[in-house]
């Protein structure tokens, strides 16, 4: 070999490892910039409160604990139970102490690495695509990867997955979600064995992340037959030996699930509240556009929708009816060979599917669960929004005014996503918003309530419910848990005799609406509680004969160890010993060991 060939070999390695070394400061600079301007946008939420399930999340979490200790408590065999996700919680604790705002930042910096790994999952294929149809340039695939990654970074929909600890989960899924699809991307186009072992490897971090990760190979498929390969047999000869782990991973995973969702109490929004399969799936249908909605115009947001199933099917009939041709859309676009458009409309469906399917779930409508489908409609969006202006104002004008307008966008999104950052600031004001958004949320009051007592012990729950009543009138909302609550409160603060006249009314139009449709099991919950406390009312002012009914009404709806033991002592007192022996033994049957009532037992057998 001449040495004119090996300098010349030596020049071109020193340029590729310059260019290598300013791309690496070039990302680095670019995420943190993303770090900083998301440390503005959420900084509102930085100091907020504990919510819903953060308590569970964080239960490994023990600053005191070795690393060693934290790693071993955790349980790998199980997926579900998120193990990678409590060991960085654990890690955090271990390392900074335990803080809501550590959490918070950690999570922020997750959702910055997650954007990174989507810049550079948009860019890699929007760079095949211009080598395949060479009518573009480098720098339109930069532009469009920055463009959407930027889109999606500052979506207010982001902030279910940010600002709410526990939804980690998420976040920290949707980034080993992108990466798998980058390893695949390389896999492909590369043809080096060395991608298929690191693919694996995330893949398996992604699903000790979160379960949902079992969709990504499936979303694989369809990205390499939409922009790679020209035929499914191609596919299927380019990725089996990746798809073996993740699909056996995936069996395991839905396998260990299954029992949990049969029995409706495994912890993945499936359980006993959930609506039969018929309500599910016309709820759903309704969902998937209020979904679609929230990406254009994301105007509602909260921690818990709480949205309820229809009473009957017929009456999503439009949304079903629209649905089903989205999907038909979806199946024709595939089958006349427009893998781009169907990978655009089915990606997004197959994310979803996992917990919008034909297994009822018991959260019908969760903002984070959009976190990784979001990034599919911004890509969309972009496209569509880059060939719009070159075909309205040709290419060189349209990368003038392209700029312009996702700089507008991203900045009108910003605005939102920091206001609602701001509602996670304190569990009153979260609650509130959750309210506001739907005042026949139980869920919502039940944790405001909560909130109230934790965060301003001397304020009244009461005028807040009342704001709760009026928005129920205002929006046509039958306002049975609110009064339900509201008789609960003032019960508590002894005003007997208002709390009697509101659980009444709350009562009354519970049963003029008891056999419309559907009712949840948490309407039943409703009902026990006001029938109780309308007993506890009625004691409280020494009627205790009513007393005694209103309670013994309560168990047509629901059971517990407390209420019977009451009415055993309400019983006990009007002489019905019989009556109070039956009570006293059901409350030693749901609380096995409870000395009281077995001292109350003894005591009636004495009697006798």
């Amino acid at each position: 070999m001449s040495a004119e060939v090996i300098q010349g070999a030596e020049v071109t390695e020193g340029i590729r490892s310059r260019s290598a070394t300013k791309s690496c400061l070039a990302q680095t600079g670019v995420a943190c910039a993303l770090f900083g301007l998301g440390l503005l946008l959420y900084w509102p939420s930085l100091n907020g409160p504990r919510l819903f399930d953060d308590a569970v999340m964080l239960s490994n979490a023990t600053p005191h604990a070795s690393i060693a200790e934290m790693i071993s408590s955790l349980d790998w065999l199980r997926p579900e139970t998120r193990p990678v996700v409590r060991l960085t919680f654990g890690l955090e604790t271990v390392l900074f102490g335990e803080s809501m705002s550590v959490h918070r930042i950690g999570n922020l910096l997750i959702h910055v690495l997650t954007a990174m790994a989507l810049f550079g999952l948009v860019r890699r294929v929007c760079q095949q695509i211009e080598m395949r149809h060479a009518d573009s340039s480098f720098s339109v695939a930069d532009q469009t990867a920055f463009a959407v990654s930027l889109l999606w970074f500052v979506h207010p929909l982001q902030s279910a997955a940010v600002a709410y600890v526990a939804q980690r989960g998420e976040s920290l899924m949707g980034f080993f979600f992108f990466l798998y699809l980058r390893c695949l991307v390389e896999l492909i186009v590369t043809k080096k064995a060395g991608w298929t072992f690191i693919a694996i490897a995330v893949f398996c971090f992604g699903l000790f992340s979160k379960t949902i990760m079992i969709t990504a190979p499936l979303v694989g498929l369809l990205l390499d037959r939409a922009f790679f390969s020209r035929t499914w047999r191609e596919v299927f000869r380019q990725q089996w030996g990746v798809m073996l782990v993740p699909a056996a991973g995936s069996v395991m995973a839905v396998g260990l699930l299954l029992p949990g969702i049969l029995e409706g109490h495994a912890n993945v929004g499936f359980g006993g509240d959930a609506p039969p399969v018929a309500l599910h799936l016309a709820a759903q249908a309704k969902v998937f556009w209020l979904y679609a909605m929230q990406c254009i115009w994301p105007q509602w947001l909260s921690v818990d929708h709480a949205l309820r199933p229809p009473q009957f099917a017929s009456e999503h009939v439009g949304w079903i009816l629209a649905t089903m041709l989205f999907l038909s859309v979806a199946v024709l676009l595939c089958w006349r060979q427009r893998w781009i458009a169907g990978f655009f409309l089915l990606a997004p469906i197959c994310v979803l599917a996992m917990t919008s399917s034909v297994i009822p779930t018991a959260d019908l409508w969760v903002d984070h669960r959009m976190y990784v489908p979001l990034a599919f409609v911004m890509t969309v969006l972009v496209f569509g929004l880059q060939r719009l202006f070159v075909r309205l104002h040709g290419p060189r004008q349209a990368s003038k005014i392209f700029p312009a307008i996702i700089g507008i966008v991203c900045v009108l999104s910003s605005v939102r996503t920091c206001s609602r950052a701001a509602d996670y600031a304190s569990g009153i004001q979260m609650w509130q918003s959750a309210i506001q958004e739907n005042s026949d949320n139980d869920r919502a009051i039940q944790n405001l309530i909560d909130a109230v007592r934790d965060e301003s012990p001397e304020s009244s729950i009461v005028p807040i419910l009342k704001q709760a009543l009026n928005a129920c009138e205002e929006n046509g909302i039958i306002p049975t848990v609110v009064l339900g609550r509201m008789g609960e409160q003032l019960a508590q603060s002894g005003e007997s005799e208002k709390a009697i006249k509101v659980l009444r009314q709350a009562i009354q139009l519970d049963d003029e609406h008891f056999f419309t449709g559907y009712r949840g099991p948490r309407r039943n919950g409703e009902r026990f509680g006001m029938q109780i406390n309308m007993g506890l009312a009625l004691a409280s002012l020494g009627q205790l004969p009513d007393s005694l009914e209103q309670i013994g009404q309560a168990f047509l709806y629901g059971d517990s160890a407390d209420a019977r033991a009451l009415a055993g002592s309400l019983a006990l007192q009007l002489g019905e010993t019989s009556v109070a022996r039956g009570h006293f033994e059901r409350a030693l049957e749901l609380r096995p060991g409870w000395k009281d009532v077995q001292a109350d037992l003894e005591r009636l057998r004495q009697l006798q």
